[in-house]
């Protein structure tokens, strides 16, 4: 995994995409999911970077909705649910950014809290519709 290696005894730094501004609702969704990263990172300590509509020279969490993406983004088919994709930085394909997609905040919400909850098992690139639920499982991202 990219964004979290439990052999790595370093601070994690894991930066934080936004389109802009965030709202409260993409506010939380990215507090969940740097929780999630943060509590494996334990002992190491973390630093979660937010940057708005800019990329990292690293790997890096995008928030995006339909309505709110960054530019890097502005020709990625619209979502029709919550989705999660690993993709590529468009300037260095070494780099990867882990995607949080939605039709709006509520999907945000959605993927976010599937993550933390460990609902998502990665069969591709992407999950999303009913593999971004939030109920018990035990498979991760």
């Amino acid at each position: 995994m990219p964004f979290f290696d439990p052999r790595d005894n370093r601070p994690v730094t894991l930066p934080i995409v936004f389109a802009d501004m965030p709202d409260l609702a993409q506010q939380q969704a990215a507090s969940i999911v740097a929780s999630w990263f943060g509590s494996r990172a334990g002992w190491r300590g973390q630093r979660f970077p937010v940057l708005y509509n800019h990329l990292p020279d690293r790997n890096a969490i995008v928030f995006a909705t339909n309505d709110r993406r960054p530019d890097f983004l502005r020709d990625h088919p619209a979502v029709n649910a919550p989705v999660i994709e690993m993709m590529s930085h468009p300037d260095n394909p070494y780099v990867k950014l882990l995607v949080v997609f939605g039709r709006d905040d509520k999907d945000l919400l959605q993927a976010a809290k599937g993550i933390a909850q460990g609902n998502i098992l990665f069969r591709g690139s992407s999950v999303g519709g009913q593999r971004c639920k939030t109920s018990a499982g035990a498979q991760t991202v």
